[in-house]
């Protein structure tokens, strides 16, 4: 793991690799970053958590074989996938390590982006959404799902598609990954603020008060697509606009800033960065993928300051959002 300063990208400010094993595969380590500088470092092969302070030191490390990191302020949740095919919660201390909580019953999974104070989590054994506080572990409130029996079993991979809004208010959850019915509920209570019924499975994008939503096959298929770009008011679900079918190729919503709602498209005929306006979702610009051959690989940003960050796969390249 390459930490790097974010203005120039060009000083490697420290790296990490786990002890006894200075030359990781590439697909070995996963990284998730937390307060001040801190990451949180998993690796495959040692199944061993490690903390790193902003210097590149390891702070403390802890058994924890198949398991997914999310720091939020002073708590580390940690999703650790069973052998019966389901997953446990548990809270620990991200400075020290040490155990806060442990849920007691197993989920398909929790939501993509767990927020500060609570986390959403998909029961196994009821299919209830349930949310958790992060300082204790309390359920806070439990709603059915809605889930039909046919998707039920793809219950994994809908947990994982559950997301707290931005503004910590709503939650979105997808219903089912064919025809892509979804629901928007309210945080503190659970109960639904409005659904959404498309025709085929969407990815759900949350920026501020709006939603976004693309297409999405079940899996990733880079050459699928078919479907507009559309922004919908996050609380009362009002469709504000939608854009024409942007054809085939993966679509991703990637950031949404200074008036501007910006695109990753991976394969089908013109893979590129994209920019729209947020108040009508007008073209602005447009970059072309860089790559010689077709985009392998879908794209990932993320946000640092005033700058986004996108990868293709295999390019990082940093953009002044707005600039073009």
């Amino acid at each position: 793991m390459h930490a790097r300063d974010a203005l120039s990208g060009d000083r490697q400010r420290w790296q990490f690799a786990p002890p006894g094993d200075s030359s990781p595969e590439s697909t070995d380590l996963a990284v998730a970053a937390g307060e001040a500088g801190w990451a949180y470092v998993t690796s495959v092969l040692t199944g061993d958590l490690y903390a790193v302070d902003e210097t590149g030191r390891q702070q403390w490390h802890r058994p924890a074989p198949r398991t997914t990191v999310y720091p939020r302020g002073g708590v580390l949740l940690c999703v650790t996938r069973t052998s019966g095919g389901g997953c446990t919660v548990q809270a620990l201390d991200a400075r020290s390590g040490k155990d806060l909580w442990r849920f007691p019953t197993d989920v398909f999974g929790i939501g993509s982006t767990p927020g500060d104070h609570v986390a959403v989590a998909l029961r196994r054994d009821t299919a209830e959404l349930t949310a958790l506080r992060l300082s204790d572990g309390r359920p806070l409130w439990r709603v059915p799902s809605g889930l039909a029996s046919a998707d039920a079993v793809q219950g994994e991979t809908l947990a994982a598609s559950t997301q707290l809004g931005p503004d910590g208010r709503t939650v979105l959850f997808q219903q089912g990954l064919k025809k892509g019915p979804f629901a928007v509920l309210d945080a503190k209570s659970g109960a639904v603020l409005w659904r959404g019924h498309p025709t085929t499975g969407q990815r759900l994008t949350p920026f501020d008060d709006t939603l976004f939503t693309t297409a999405a096959p079940p899996g990733i298929d880079i050459s699928a697509g078919h479907g507009p770009l559309t922004a919908y008011d996050l609380r009362t679900g009002e469709r504000r606009w939608g854009t024409p079918d942007l054809g085939k190729g993966l679509a991703m919503v990637l950031d949404a800033r200074a008036d501007l709602v910006l695109l990753g498209v991976a394969g089908g005929a013109h893979p590129g960065l994209y920019a729209y306006a947020r108040a009508d979702g007008d073209r602005i610009w447009s970059r072309p993928y860089q790559g010689g051959a077709p985009s392998p690989a879908p794209w990932t940003s993320t946000t640092a300051g005033s700058r986004t960050y996108v990868c293709d796969g295999t390019t990082v390249t940093a953009l002044a959002f707005g600039a073009g």
